[in-house]
């Protein structure tokens, strides 16, 4: 793995538990090292002591996931200040660019760990390439003293992430103490609060879960560690954005989808049929026939007819034909028939009644109205006890709920925005393996411990080979939600 390609510092990931309480050991003898090499003319501020905490634990947490996947992998370190100024708003008070240096020095003089290559400018990169750190055997038999189980590891965000806009892009922006901003937080608090007490999983086979390619996702650590949401604002204005992200459902690719569950049950997708064009329609009073992404050409181009309206609407300029041949969105003009230009002009002609909204950034206020609609559903969802996963404008949730699901579709979308709109489900693929597991993972739901000697459930030693990690988690974290019901 090139340099370019290696992770660089998840600046939200944490430990708990007793690694925390070990990384702030480092922190005690930081102090010791560095009265001895840069004595300090005054005492350490109470903000610097927690920064340093905080950094500290970000570190080690990086250094031992990253030598868990791979011994020899290394992890990219920014040394540049800005990069920690502009994040702030995500990664909060205390990750800084100051402590990650200090820390670097102490830890590397120390022989804990390695800067196997310092960083450099990329003639190409604004960021340029990273600093490469990896954690020495020393450290690591220090910190792995005791089973570490993953649950120890988690990324903490704030609930709410106000992003500025790309001509201010360096501006550091706080969420204000407002009503709504409290409002909005308190939304993302209660979805997460059902999201962190359920289990979502991905049916696979072990090792194929860990070959899943994407930059920053790894499994099976993701399970673990992204389990929860936040909503990002962009522009600046709350009335921009608020979508919500976080989970690693939303990233992991389409196509394994149809292999998550829930609490070990197979899962549903649901999602509402062309929302931003008939939201965008509805506002001027338009209705339009049949499938508002038909512009009168073959149906197997409606991804493309789909992306290229959110082109239109979310860009400031004319679109470039697309090419995402990773997504099978591709412009062929002998293929389709017609010119980009007559393309372009045929999705025009069909969004007449909105088509002063192209090229305009409409896109980002529509956002706004969308996510309020997602946060209505998961919020409905929350009353009527499902848990749900959402991925913008769709959501997954164990197919036993699914009825649950389109009632807080239909509820959501027609207090929110007033209408409706037509609900879109991607039919279950369950296997053997889920409906086997199941009926086992019932005994859990079907116990009652108030019941006069009721039978206790027992996790299965029966494991199918290939799956054992993917039973032994789901397992677990059914008998860990169990225990928080009865205990």
């Amino acid at each position: 793995m090139t340099h370019e390609q290696t992770p660089t510092l998840n600046l939200n990931l944490y430990p708990q538990g007793k690694f925390a309480d070990r990384c702030l050991g480092f922190v005690d003898d930081l102090a010791r090292w560095e009265s001895v090499n840069y004595p300090r003319a005054r005492a350490l501020k109470k903000q610097d002591r927690l920064s340093r905490e905080a950094t500290c634990k970000v570190l080690l947490a990086n250094l031992y996931q990253s030598w868990k996947r791979n011994p020899s992998a290394t992890v990219g370190v920014l040394k540049i200040k800005n990069h920690y100024a502009i994040k702030r708003a995500e990664i909060g008070p205390y990750v800084t660019y100051k402590s990650v240096m200090v820390l670097l020095d102490f830890l590397s003089s120390s022989n804990l760990i390695e800067i196997v290559s310092e960083g450099r400018k990329h003639p190409n990169a604004q960021q340029g390439i990273p600093t490469q750190i990896r954690a020495r055997q020393g450290l690591m038999d220090y910190l792995d003293q005791d089973e570490i189980s993953p649950l120890q590891f988690c990324t903490e965000y704030p609930q709410l992430i106000l992003k500025a806009g790309k001509e201010d892009s360096k501006r550091h922006l706080t969420i204000p103490d407002t009503l709504e901003a409290q409002q909005l937080a308190s939304g993302v608090d209660q979805i997460n609060e059902m999201l962190d007490f359920h289990w979502a999983d991905i049916e696979l086979p072990d090792a194929e879960l860990k070959q899943i390619d994407v930059s920053g996702l790894h499994f099976p650590e993701a399970l673990y560690q992204e389990r929860t949401v936040r909503r990002i604002f962009n522009n600046g204005s709350f009335e921009e954005g608020g979508r919500f992200y976080g989970g690693w459902w939303e990233r992991a690719p389409s196509r394994y989808r149809h292999h998550i569950t829930i609490d070990g049950m197979p899962t549903v997708e649901m999602d509402y049929a062309a929302i931003q064009p008939r939201l965008l329609l509805a506002e001027r009073g338009v209705e339009l026939d049949g499938d508002p992404y038909d512009i009168g050409i073959d149906e197997r181009f409606r991804p493309l007819v789909k992306e290229t309206f959110n082109r239109l609407l979310n860009g400031k300029h004319k679109p470039f034909p697309y090419s995402n041949t990773s997504q099978g969105i591709v412009f062929h003009e002998a293929d389709i028939g017609l010119s980009w230009d007559q393309f372009l002009n045929l999705i025009r002609s069909r969004f007449d009644a909105v088509s002063d909204q192209f090229s305009s950034g409409a896109g980002l206020k529509l956002q706004r109205l969308d996510s309020d609609i997602a946060q209505a559903v998961m919020l409905k969802a929350n009353t009527l006890k499902v848990p749900m996963l959402p991925i913008h404008d769709s959501f997954i949730v164990r197919l036993s709920d699914y009825p649950d699901l389109v009632r807080a579709m239909e509820s959501g979308m027609l207090e929110t925005a007033g209408i409706k709109i037509p609900i879109k489900i991607t039919e279950p693929q369950i296997s053997d393996l889920t409906v086997r597991l199941s009926k086992h993972w019932q005994q859990f739901y079907s116990y009652d411990p108030s019941q006069d000697n009721p039978p206790e459930p027992e996790l299965t030693n029966q494991f199918v080979p290939g799956y054992e990690g993917y039973q032994r988690r789901v397992g677990a974290m059914i008998q860990r939600k169990h225990k928080q019901i009865f205990r």
